[in-house]
């Protein structure tokens, strides 16, 4: 048995059982109206949706008597997975934005490196290092550029997406989906940044290979 309160109301609650969700944050408790009428008087008639346990017939029959549309959990969820579809079709010029941004920043710094550390280049040729091997450490150079770029931006970007859920909390914005570490949205960015970290290393790679030859 369970005693809630808000403000200056309290009302008595038995917890039947719980279950793991994906979808719904674990600390939200499923109520039925009588019960979010006497702890807040004032939500009555006044409640955005409420979410019913298939199992209370007489809650279904009661808000179906008085003329709410009931709407399946699943269909609910598909809505939500709509939304979410939508979105991330819009991630796609995001991406392709900020690998144009990458492309951009690894060329630039990679010129920088290739024009400061010509002396570097000449001795590694005269010492018998061929155009291929020359080439090959200043991509490398990119893709860990790339790379760390990546981990941060994916590190920070989990970061900050959970801070924003957790603190909009505190301003009465509840959020239904908590964003989740997966396969997909780490390897979506971290390919596309080491792919654009590529390009963007590839001239000034080949400008470093063509840099101080060993004259006959």
């Amino acid at each position: 048995d369970l005693t809630l309160k808000y403000g200056n109301q309290t009302a008595g609650a038995r917890l039947n059982g719980t279950y793991r969700s994906s979808v719904f944050p674990d600390s939200w408790l499923m109520c039925s109206d009588s019960f979010i009428s006497s702890l807040d008087p004032e939500l009555q008639n006044s409640t955005s949706f409420i979410i019913l346990s298939g199992e209370v017939r007489e809650d279904i029959d009661f808000f179906s008597e008085n003329g709410y549309d009931l709407i399946p959990l699943a269909s609910l969820s598909s809505f939500f997975t709509a939304g979410v579809k939508q979105v991330e079709s819009d991630l796609s010029l995001i991406v392709f934005s900020s690998s144009l941004i990458i492309i951009l920043i690894v060329y630039s710094i990679m010129s920088i490196e290739v024009s400061s550390r010509r002396g570097d280049i000449r001795i590694l040729r005269h010492l018998g290092a061929t155009r291929s091997s020359v080439m090959l450490i200043f991509l490398l150079q990119s893709l860990f550029i790339g790379l760390s770029g990546a981990a941060l931006g994916i590190s920070l970007g989990f970061i900050g997406a959970n801070a924003i859920t957790s603190a909009s909390s505190f301003f009465g914005i509840y959020s239904f989906i908590y964003p989740q570490i997966t396969v997909s949205s780490t390897l979506l960015p971290l390919v596309a940044s080491l792919f654009s970290a590529f390009i963007g290393g590839l001239i000034p790679s080949f400008m470093a290979s063509r840099n101080g030859g060993v004259s006959a």
